[in-house]
């Protein structure tokens, strides 16, 4: 696979399938783009209708070529692309890439057509890359070629590009360029027909030109093998990602609470964080955060210093930054005892360290010197405003000389100075990250911290997690051959029992008699439930009684089930009433399963009981989950700090917390087709501390 696409990307040897000469043609423009792009491998247009142009020899078939090309790049009518890859067979041509559109995005006619397509190019072993796409860009000095309808103006530099939209390719070729940033490739896969992101991302992995990815994507096919490829890239190389169509679509599953919390934008936002990808709103803060990348190293720390000749601007660093989780440090004393003997006396070094409108050149050099000299201090951000006649481009020149000494340190800047004066330091290949704005800066600084912790991130699976399987089979199997998906409560409590976690003392009755009995052997007070084979949610209709005392208020509550589940027309199905133990608690949490089409199962914890749905206070992973992923989710919902004792309360014990949310992805793993289940609420028992399961639900599918 890496051969081939090596093949495709780096061709000694180039044909187009539809090269033409009428100027508006697209076989014109990639016909021309690869003569004017320094290749410096053989050329082969292929059309019957010339004989000369371009300075270059057409011929009428590719079968009619002098060698095998490298690359085929196909660019006619969508009708006639299977026989140009039958021909691209026979010339035993192992790489194309389809700029022909026509295919799945023009209807069900079209998407048949590449059906067709998928499965010629499996059978004779070619791969490729498209269709409806823009074409391929190699910047390497090596090997240069431009193969795309897209205009190139950018230089060569260690980021690799891959688009799902090739609009986007033009316009993010575009940014780079104005941005001063290089570029090693751009690919625009259009409909992935074959050639697919993750393949990409792996070779670009392994690609000594290429220091980071950038990709704009619209769908993830296999998201197992993307978040594989992902996790092990993103240790060495940054993968920064605009993913569009953010609006939440919902998952599969919606009878659960966790599936009903669960949409699409959400689960995304889940699955590229655990991936290791930096996931960016926009191709603005993409690019600012490549920028980033680019010229400047990934901090050691979030130590963060900002130094001004402006209060204003650093004020709003400050205030961004906070926003964003990042404190500035409070500055160390002999540090400022340092900064004090060539500053005015008139700065303020509260951080930010303001050297006043008057600050120099050399006084902008000094500080920053100081401030990256000193162990307490991981980044600085440097703001500098055009005052009383001293220029950006000076403070620029001066403090890059500086922060070329400490590459270990990470330095940014903000220039506020007239467009052309900014363009002047961006055209001089800036040896720092320069912005314009203190937000873009903040971003920038965000996204390297959230870096630094997917390198150092454990993506090391859970284990140690025991489930009894031949009892959980049984119960599900069970199921099964009554045709039923939903199971009971009493089933699901049963399944979680056979997890090894805590579960309520709760029997079965399927008589009043049998329930007061049951009650007495539990102790008072007690907790009636239903338990149905056919209704989800019980509260609902009045199917939990809580807090019960004595045989009279159990005769009572337990004909109210009854009635109000006849009312409601759930009478049948019913297995029986459960009678629980009675927990105290004021702590409750919800643990998760749903199943989400793209991105498989997904598990949810945060604050539980009737008001989950209410509150939203929850955080999802994708399954299964690693030990970072665990601790994660355990400590990003706000209601967390419950668990700890907040206000007086018990600390719960967060290792049983954590077993729960582990059994719910090891039986993910071990019974795929489990489709929901919540436990909900996972009380915290008031007197120890323990986590204790008191209800709970499954589908099965």
């Amino acid at each position: 696979m890496k051969n081939q696409i090596e093949s495709l990307l780096n061709p000694k040897s180039v044909a187009i399938v539809g090269a033409s000469l009428t100027e508006s043609s697209v076989g014109f423009v990639v016909l021309k783009n690869i003569k004017e792009s320094s290749f410096e491998g053989e050329i082969y247009p292929i059309n019957p209708k010339y004989v000369n142009g371009m300075g270059l020899k057409f011929y009428p078939s590719i079968l009619d070529t002098p060698e095998i090309p490298d690359l085929a790049v196909i660019v006619i009518n969508s009708k006639l692309v299977l026989d140009a890859i039958e021909e691209c067979h026979k010339r035993g041509i192992r790489g194309v890439y389809i700029i022909s559109a026509g295919f799945k995005e023009a209807g069900h006619d079209g998407a048949e057509l590449e059906k067709q397509l998928s499965n010629k190019l499996k059978e004779y072993g070619i791969r490729a890359i498209g269709p409806n796409g823009i074409g391929i860009l190699n910047n390497c000095p090596e090997n240069k070629i431009n193969a795309s309808f897209a205009d190139n103006n950018t230089t060569f530099g260690k980021t690799a590009y891959i688009s799902q939209s090739g609009a986007l390719g033009c316009g993010v070729l575009n940014m780079l360029s104005d941005m001063g940033l290089g570029l090693a490739y751009m690919v625009s896969l259009g409909n992935q027909c074959d050639i697919t992101t993750t393949e990409l991302i792996e070779y670009f992995g392994d690609n000594k030109n290429v220091d980071q990815i950038l990709l704009y994507i619209e769908t993830i096919k296999d998201a197992d093998k993307f978040k594989e490829a992902c996790q092990k890239v993103s240790k060495t190389k940054p993968i920064i990602c605009v993913k569009s169509g953010r609006s939440d679509k919902g998952a599969v599953a919606t009878t659960s609470h966790t599936g009903s919390l669960a949409g699409s934008e959400i689960v995304t936002e889940a699955f590229l964080k655990q991936c290791g990808v930096l996931r960016q709103i926009s191709l603005s803060d993409m690019l600012t955060t490549s920028f980033a990348v680019s010229k400047t190293c990934v901090p050691a720390g979030n130590k963060t210093v900002i130094m001004t000749n402006g209060a204003g601007p650093a004020i709003l660093a400050v205030d961004k930054l906070v926003d964003l989780g990042i404190e500035p440090i409070k500055i160390p004393d002999n540090l400022i005892e340092t900064l004090k003997t060539f500053n005015s006396p008139l700065a303020s070094y509260n951080n930010p360290i303001d050297m006043i409108a008057s600050a120099t050149p050399e006084v902008y050099q000094k500080t920053l010197d100081e401030c990256l000299k000193h162990s307490e201090v991981d980044i600085v951000l440097l703001i500098h405003l055009e005052l009383l006649g001293y220029k950006s481009e000076d403070i620029a020149k001066s403090t890059m000389t500086v922060a070329k000494k400490y590459p270990k340190k990470t330095v940014l800047s903000v220039y506020i100075t007239p467009e052309q004066n900014f363009d002047r330091i961006i055209k001089s290949n800036p040896t720092m990250p320069v912005y314009k704005t203190v937000d873009e800066a903040a971003h920038a600084i965000k996204q390297l911290l959230r870096y630094k912790n997917c390198r150092e991130a454990d993506i090391k699976p859970l284990s140690g997690i025991k489930l009894d399987k031949a009892k959980i089979k049984a119960i599900l199997d069970g199921a099964k051959k009554e045709n039923r998906t939903l199971l009971t409560t009493h089933e699901s409590l049963e399944i979680f029992k056979a997890c090894g976690l805590n579960v309520c003392k709760s029997m079965l009755a399927t008589t009043e008699a049998e329930a007061i009995k049951l009650a007495n052997e539990i102790g008072y007070p007690v907790v009636l439930k239903a338990s149905s084979k056919v209704m989800t949610h019980k509260s609902d209709v009045g199917a939990v009684k809580v807090n019960i005392k004595n045989d009279d208020e159990l005769k009572k509550n337990y004909s109210q089930i009854i009635k109000s589940l006849s009312e409601h027309g759930y009478s049948e199905g019913l297995e029986g009433i459960l009678v629980q133990q009675m927990i105290k608690h004021d702590k409750a949490f919800v643990v998760g399963l749903s199943t989400d089409p793209l991105y498989g199962k997904v598990s949810m914890f945060g604050f539980g009981g009737v008001y989950v749905e209410v509150f939203k206070d929850v955080c999802f992973k994708t399954l299964p989950l690693t030990t970072e992923d665990l601790h994660e989710q355990l400590y990003t919902p706000k209601s967390s700090k419950l668990l700890m004792g907040a206000r007086g309360g018990v600390k719960a014990k967060m290792e049983q917390i954590e077993k729960a949310l582990a059994a719910v992805s090891e039986l993910s793993q071990a019974f795929p087709s489990i489709q929901e289940s919540d436990i909900n609420p996972l009380v915290i028992e008031e007197a120890t501390g323990n986590a204790v399961v008191v209800d709970a639900r499954f589908v099965n599918s």
